[in-house]
Parts: structure tokens; sequence; C-alpha cells
């Protein structure tokens, strides 16, 4: 199943995991200054856990806010994987490097209103076989 939609608790057992923005991979130091930027009244990332098998990408929503976003990405598969985003229609591609199974990385990045990304693994002939999924960003931020 392409794209399927997972129960929302899922992205709470990944939370911990955070990059700096623009740097693939897992920094729980970047995870702390997240937590810690929401008690001093900062901006807090909106959060989505993306799950990788053979081969599926899953998400934890289907629909996100504008702006900050910290996209996390669980190999649950029994082959590497990775993952790609791009905004449908062009742009910058982000990456979260290559993980081993039941591996953990993330992304930061800010996601503009109103767009739809598209999210797959680009190892091998993955993409081809059912590992791709799209997002879409609201045109409101989530209050």
């Amino acid at each position: 199943m392409r794209g399927r939609l997972a129960a929302g608790a899922a992205t709470a057992a990944a939370v911990a995991a955070a990059s700096a923005f623009g740097i693939a991979g897992a920094s729980p130091a970047a995870g702390a200054a997240a937590s810690g930027a929401a008690a001093s009244g900062g901006t807090v990332p909106n959060r989505m856990l993306v799950r990788a098998s053979e081969f599926d990408l899953t998400l934890s929503r289907g629909e996100i806010g504008p702006g900050p976003a910290l996209i996390q990405y669980q190999n649950d598969g029994e082959d590497p994987h990775d993952l790609q985003i791009r905004q449908q229609k062009g742009g910058v591609t982000r990456t979260v490097d290559e993980l081993e199974p039941g591996a953990l990385g993330s992304v930061e990045l800010r996601l503009k209103k109103g767009a739809r990304y598209v999210l797959w693994c680009s190892l091998q002939n993955h993409r081809a076989l059912g590992m791709e999924a799209k997002l879409k960003v609201k045109r409101k931020p989530v209050s």
C-alpha cells in the first residue's frame, strides 16, 4: 500500500531524535534543543514520522502545517533505505541518508503553505516498487 496513513501515536515514539536545519541524520542534542525552544516560547517545528519497509512508505499523517518541520524516518524494513523529499513542482531535494534496518534518521526543513511534496526511497528500484508517498501542506499554520 503506497503512502498509507498510520496512527499518529507512532510519531511520539520517535520524537527524541532530531537534526539541525538542513542536516540529514539524527542528533539527540538537536532534539533537546527543539524541546528547549518549546519551553522558552520559540518556534517548535511540526513533526511527522515516515516508516519504511519493503516496499512501502507510511506517513504518520497525510497533511502537515506550513513552516519549520521535523521529518523523522524509521527504517522498519529488512533492507537499507533512504528518504528523498521534494516539492511536486520541483526544487531542492532534501535527503535522509541511507539507513540500516532498525535505524532512525531525520531532516528539518521549511514547508511552504499549500504546497504538495513527494517522498521516496531512491535506492535500487525501490520507488518503482511502491516506496513513494505524497504529503500536503496546509494553507494555515496549525494552532
